[in-house]
């Protein structure tokens, strides 16, 4: 009866910690020894858990298949019954030492008219599971994890850009949009490994808060370096589900959006193309945190209107259930109508280079050029700065100034094309300079300004224009 008989089952879950398929493994010993060879089989149950569960039903499926329990014939009175062929029942038999040992009724005689015992055929149950498994762990050091919903600790809310709603909404409802009002976006860094997601409940005022949306925590890192306006390479260190980020997607770094054109997930190392979308380049300090937002950001279908100043909670969600409410921290900001207002030019230029340290003249006109952009054109399309004009929309001008160490030299307003020049005075060389350039349409001013900050060098030439320098073969300056 023992040979080929199966006495070790392996047992397949799926593990909630890490969400991929475990084993563990359970043997039939004596069968093992009885037979002089291991029979093995494999059995897929991907609603158990954690190993604990599995190892118990690992124990329970072995002592089913290869155990050889004893079949017995009991004599009972009618009155003890109902029975039925299946159901267990405790047997307890003192001269064997047997107590309350749980069997299962296979055969049932009923008996005759003149005989009104039952007989039962009876064996040991191996169909429930023990209450503890003796499976020795294989070096797990595997804690179960704390399921509980953990307040987010690292949350934003933005106002949402024009391509926000282009994305966001249909071509009807995006021509339908009041110029006078702005809708919220959020963003969230997962608490815990259990929290897959969280609802986003917003008010205005005393209000009561109510549930907005639900969305799903976003990607994210740590920038290891510092970023100029021109830095494309970065590198982040405290990495969170950079495999779930695609390429062409957006990201924001403080308020700069940019586009993802390539990303190591494992070395968390990507590339970025700058200024996108109503944003411009800037600076970013080492420690400064990217989200990858694009699909992992909740969204306010709610108006606000300009200067209203709404608030926002994100409840996380776990097997669990959701975060209590009073344990949220409250986030806010106020409306700007970001939604309406021309995108910032890209593509600056000043003496033909993109953002120079420093700039060399020799007393001649310094001269900024820009690209247009036109937010109805890009819709939903990430347009980093360095692409060339698009646009401008209809009645967009620009307004450029210069400023002088930190001084305001020169202001020109209603600029229709694409560059400006301003002649610094005398005495200007070695000092900072600073120009910006801002989108204007309709009374509203584009979200950021196209701006660089450069120090300026006026050099001394002779009538012939060549450079004059010392002995030394430095250049001579005027300051």
């Amino acid at each position: 009866m023992l040979e080929n008989s199966i006495n070790e089952i392996t047992v397949v879950y799926r593990d909630i910690a890490t969400n991929k398929d475990a084993a563990v493994t359970y043997q039939n010993l004596a069968s093992v020894q009885a037979q002089g060879r291991v029979v093995s089989s494999r059995k897929n149950y991907p609603g158990l858990w954690n190993t604990a569960l599995a190892s118990r039903v690992a124990a329970r499926e072995v002592a089913a298949v290869s155990s050889l329990p004893c079949r017995v014939k009991v004599r009972v009175r009618q009155d003890a019954g109902p029975f039925k062929r299946g159901q267990v029942r405790a047997l307890s038999w003192p001269r064997r030492g047997v107590v309350r040992m749980p069997v299962r009724i296979l055969d049932i005689d009923e008996g005759t008219q003149t005989e009104s015992a039952v007989v039962l055929t009876v064996v040991q149950d191996v169909s429930g599971m023990a209450a503890a498994s003796y499976i020795q762990p294989s070096g797990s050091v595997w804690v179960e994890p704390d399921t509980k919903p953990k307040p987010v600790t690292v949350q934003r809310l933005q106002e949402a850009s024009y391509r926000d709603l282009a994305a966001t909404l249909g071509a009807a409802e995006l021509a339908a949009v009041s110029p006078e009002v702005g809708y919220l976006t959020s963003i969230g860094v997962r608490p815990s490994s259990v929290a897959y997601g969280y609802t986003l409940q917003t008010r205005l005022g005393s209000e009561a808060f109510a549930e907005a949306g639900t969305a799903d925590f976003a990607p994210t890192g740590l920038l290891i370096t510092a970023m100029t306006a021109t830095t494309t390479s970065i590198a982040l260190s405290a990495g969170v589900s950079l495999d779930a980020v695609a390429i062409g997607t957006e990201a924001l770094i403080d308020d700069e959006l940019v586009r993802v054109v390539a990303l190591d997930p494992v070395a968390a190392t990507l590339t970025v193309a700058r200024g996108c979308v109503d944003t411009v380049p800037a600076a970013h300090a080492v420690g400064t945190r990217v989200w990858f937002t694009d699909e992992y950001v909740g969204f306010d279908t709610r108006e606000y209107l300009a200067n209203e100043s709404p608030q926002a909670k994100l409840l996380t969600r776990t097997s669990q259930g959701e975060l209590n409410p009073d344990l949220a921290t409250a986030i806010g900001l106020t409306v700007q109508r970001r939604q309406i207002r021309p995108y910032p030019p890209g593509q600056l230029r000043v003496q033909g280079a993109a953002y120079p340290p420093e700039v060399w003249t020799a007393g001649a006109a310094l001269t900024v050029q820009w690209a247009h952009r036109d937010r109805l054109l890009q819709a939903d399309q990430l347009i980093d700065t360095e692409q060339g004009s698009i646009g401008p929309e209809p009645g967009t001008t620009y307004t450029v100034r210069w400023y002088l160490a930190g001084s305001l030299m020169r202001t020109q307003a209603g600029i229709a094309g694409t560059s400006d020049t301003y002649t610094p005075p005398a005495g200007s060389g070695g000092k900072q300079m600073r120009v910006e350039v801002e989108a204007i349409r309709d009374g509203y001013r584009s979200w950021q300004i196209l701006q660089h900050t450069f120090l300026y060098r006026a050099q001394l030439v002779t009538e012939a224009g060549d450079r004059l320098v010392t002995e030394a073969g430095d250049v001579l300056i005027l300051e």
